[in-house]
């Protein structure tokens, strides 16, 4: 988040407020004085305290419409990597659902950082049907490109990053985390867990490593969500216990960040999709929307590509196939909600969720997948989009 100096003045924030757990207030190393850089949730929650809060309508406005979008996109399911229980979020969802309003399948994920947590989420366990569901809970461990759990530090970047030897954030504690993870085990849900640094994959691996020891999860699907940098070793674990991970395409806007934050080899390694795939590791596909563009076709074009945006052509050897891909994007991330038997691959009996193309993905130029659009798109055998002609 990038604010002025009013908003920081209007919360209260000044060069003497400390950092939250797991966020951070940038300053001039030199003056100490606040830059206007705000990192991750906890900082951004002072800010976010005196903006205009939406209103209940804002909620069902926007998810209606975004829906709309999704469907001109091609997309006929998402997954919500991250809903507070008993917020007007998941209300809004509810009552679009209820009404039939629903033009996108959902599986919702209750966010969760202490055990706590896990009780509240209770109430929705197995709750849902086609179009909405609760399918897991969400957890966190550190940040994004700018903030992720390194086992190496942080390049300097002047102005930006200047902290020798900084090596991200860690938004929970390792020993809470674990005991989160316990609680979610005992009570049988399926765990995605944000993991962008090296460090942050080994916590999280380790830890779900632990838990499996003491009460088995293997079936339960448990996710390492946009996996950057997994060391071999954490990946060894991953297969070795049964954990999977989903690929997002985050370098397409974000790959310049990993060049001047992480250096050239880490930056290329980011999110090694050929080395998970080779190694057995089941993968779902997706953007991680709104931190990318939800644009599914761009995000093809990177897997197949290993193009980017705004950083050229990063880590050629993580390359996949078209037909890879495309399988990661369809009944990969239908294997995350337990509907790969339902949604994901065209069969008799299965929900008829459909695109038509402008393009054949499997044959165009591969420069050309980013800027395929659908013609028309499919849900459960109805049309909820077609291009005017």
């Amino acid at each position: 988040m990038v604010v002025n100096s009013m908003a920081l003045k209007l919360a209260g924030v000044t060069k003497e407020t400390p950092d939250p757990q797991g966020g951070e207030f940038k300053r001039d190393p030199k003056t100490g004085e606040l830059t206007g850089l705000v990192f991750e949730r906890p900082a951004h929650a002072l800010i976010r305290k005196v903006m205009p809060p939406e209103t209940y309508q804002d909620k069902l406005d926007g998810l209606r419409t975004i829906m709309k979008e999704y469907n001109r996109y091609g997309i006929t399911s998402v997954i919500e990597p991250g809903i507070f229980a008993n917020s007007d979020d998941l209300r809004a969802y509810m009552e679009v659902w209820g009404r039939g309003e629903m033009t996108v399948r959902t599986g919702l994920m209750i966010r969760a950082t202490q055990p706590d947590h896990v009780k509240n989420c209770q109430f929705g366990q197995g709750f849902g049907d086609a179009m909405l569901r609760i399918s897991g809970i969400k957890m966190m461990m550190d940040g994004g490109v700018e903030t992720a759990l390194l086992k190496e530090p942080y390049l300097i970047v002047h102005g930006e990053q200047e902290k020798e030897g900084y090596k991200g954030v860690q938004i929970v504690p390792t020993n809470v985390f674990k005991d989160t993870c316990l609680a979610a085990a005992k009570n049988g849900w399926h765990v995605e867990t944000h993991g962008v640094g090296d460090q942050a994959v080994d916590v999280i691996v380790n830890t779900y490593e632990e838990v499996n020891r003491e009460i088995p999860v293997s079936q339960l699907r448990w996710t390492v969500m946009h996996i950057f940098l997994p060391t071999d070793e954490a990946i060894e674990k991953m297969k070795k216990n049964g954990f999977v991970a989903n690929v997002q395409d985050h370098p397409t806007y974000l790959g310049a960040n990993q060049l001047r934050y992480w250096g050239e080899k880490r930056a290329a390694y980011a999110i090694p999709t050929r080395k998970l795939l080779d190694k057995g590791i089941p993968l779902g596909g997706g953007t991680d929307a709104p931190v990318v563009h939800y644009d599914p076709f761009l995000s093809l074009w990177w897997m197949v590509t290993r193009n980017t945006v705004t950083a050229g052509l990063l880590g050629p050897d993580q390359k996949i196939t078209r037909e890879e891909a495309i399988r990661l994007y369809t009944i990969g991330s239908a294997y995350f909600t337990f509907e790969e038997k339902i949604k994901g691959s065209i069969e008799p009996g299965k929900l008829a969720d459909l695109v038509v193309l402008d393009k054949d993905l499997l044959t165009c130029p591969e420069d050309q997948i980013k800027s395929i659009r659908p013609v028309a798109t499919m849900l459960g055998g109805v049309f909820v989009f077609e291009a005017k002609k």
